[in-house]
């Protein structure tokens, strides 16, 4: 199934992978042993793990099987403020409900912005997502590629790739000219993210030109009931963020700490709200324990699709048709 990338590499499909439980939660991270000795690869779903919490707390919009089961073939998003209407997202899903096709026009993510561009989705027999292609329109015509590989089951690697054209040997990389470049432009990769695990830690090297130029390590925190309670991240040997989650009967709460790269110093909590089919409803965020100061509130059909979201000011309506 699809990963969702965090902010360093690039947005994919609207779906979510998650496998924490909310009531009386369960866990498949992996028991291995811990320290040096670590497992090559990781799971897709634990990875969403670190990335976007347990179930409920980060927006499913379009889980496959509940799209497979809705037999929809198309959505077109349609986004409504106090003055106008416009089309902001395009998506087509296969017939077992993996998104193929994305358009994206304007669509903005909670809390993360949009990435215009067009981008099309390839996978495996098992549903996992093996190749994205697509533009980015945000940055640039040339079209980028990210390749996934799978041992055992569990991500491996993710190879990203750019169309373009390639700088010749011995050009300078940070003032390059015109004619430092070659006639025809060719796929050149660009990095490469390596997979490893623990019981406890997923660690993320990134490799350029050959060599590994950094390492994220995510430890991980269950609670008796093996929930989860805690993620540290550590770029290199350093701490950067912490996110605690914290349960309540139909709500889950996140305190989020961190440092940006400046050292200035950050914090903010969010809430969502999670209905008896463990679908969040709503979600706020808090800066510093303040009032909230985001809010979106989401209504779904009878089939289990999203069928619109309110965000600050803005309306997201979902449109489907059907196989």
């Amino acid at each position: 199934m699809p990963v969702i990338m965090s902010a360093r590499r690039f947005l994919l499909p609207l779906v979510v992978v998650s496998f924490v439980i909310f009531s009386g939660c369960n866990s498949s991270i992996q028991s291995v042993n811990t320290g040096i000795n670590l497992n090559q690869g990781v799971s897709p779903e634990t990875l969403n793990l670190i990335y976007d919490g347990p179930e409920g707390f980060t927006l499913a919009y379009f889980p496959r099987t509940m799209i497979m089961a809705a037999r929809a073939s198309d959505c077109k998003i349609i986004e409504y403020d106090s003055t106008s209407e416009r089309l902001t997202k395009k998506i087509r899903f296969d017939r077992k409900g993996n998104v193929i096709n994305e358009e994206n026009i304007f669509f903005q993510y909670w809390f993360a912005g949009t990435m215009r561009g067009n981008f099309q989705y390839t996978y495996d027999s098992s549903n996992r997502l093996v190749k994205m292609l697509g533009v980015n329109t945000e940055d640039s015509e040339d079209s980028i590629m990210i390749v996934y590989y799978y041992r055992d089951g569990l991500l491996y690697s993710e190879d990203k790739y750019e169309f373009a054209k390639k700088l010749k040997p011995g050009a300078d990389p940070h003032l390059p000219g015109r004619d430092d470049f070659e006639k025809y432009a060719t796929w050149n990769k660009l990095q490469t993210y390596r997979y490893s695990h623990s019981s406890d830690s997923i660690t993320i090297e990134t490799i350029s030109s050959g060599k590994v130029t950094g390492k994220t390590t995510y430890l991980i925190g269950l609670d008796s009931l093996n929930c989860l309670q805690t993620v540290k991240e550590y770029r290199d040997t350093s701490l950067v963020e912490v996110a605690n989650y914290f349960y309540a009967p139909g709500c889950i709460i996140r305190e989020l700490k961190g440092k940006m790269n400046d050292g200035e110093e950050y914090r903010y909590s969010s809430k969502a709200l999670i209905d008896e089919k463990k679908r969040q409803t709503e979600k706020i965020s808090f800066e510093d324990n303040a009032v909230g100061n985001s809010r979106m509130i989401v209504a779904y059909n009878e089939d289990g699709t999203i069928n619109s979201i309110k965000y600050n000011n803005i309306t997201q309506v979902f449109k489907y048709t059907y196989y």
